[in-house]
């Protein structure tokens, strides 16, 4: 088994990011705050992540083009739109903007951090490339 040294440790960060969305969401359900449609749409969302991330590992050590950072990179900005759509489409605006405000923050800064660590992966393994 591999360990974990430090050029892998922002895949494990972005496993673990891509685990704690539908963590949360389920806590903001609990509380009232998010509905069953936010976990399970996080959830689906977090299913894809973590493939994304075994397969951004796997292809760390292979000397081919970085091909799976960049479909991360499409999937979170794709995922960015869509959130807002479909929380409003399930509440309205008026109840979206006064209760939902939370919930949907939250699903956004998560999409967006790991956009940011998406890139960072690409750029790690280009690096790693050209040495």
């Amino acid at each position: 088994m591999k360990t974990i040294n430090r050029n892998n440790k922002i895949y494990y960060i972005y496993i673990f990011l891509s685990i704690l969305c539908p963590l949360v969401m389920g806590v903001y359900y609990l509380i009232g705050i998010a509905c069953l449609e936010a976990i399970m749409s996080e959830a689906i969302s977090a299913i894809i992540a973590i493939v994304l991330g075994i397969l951004a590992i796997s292809e760390y050590d292979r000397p081919r083009k970085p091909i799976i950072p960049w479909i991360s990179i499409g999937f979170w900005l794709s995922w960015l739109p869509v959130l807002p759509v479909m929380m409003i489409s399930k509440w309205g605006f008026q109840v979206w903007l006064q209760a939902k405000l939370i919930a949907f923050i939250t699903m956004e800064a998560f999409a967006i951090i790991l956009v940011i660590i998406s890139i960072q992966m690409l750029v790690r393994l280009k690096l790693k490339r050209k040495s």
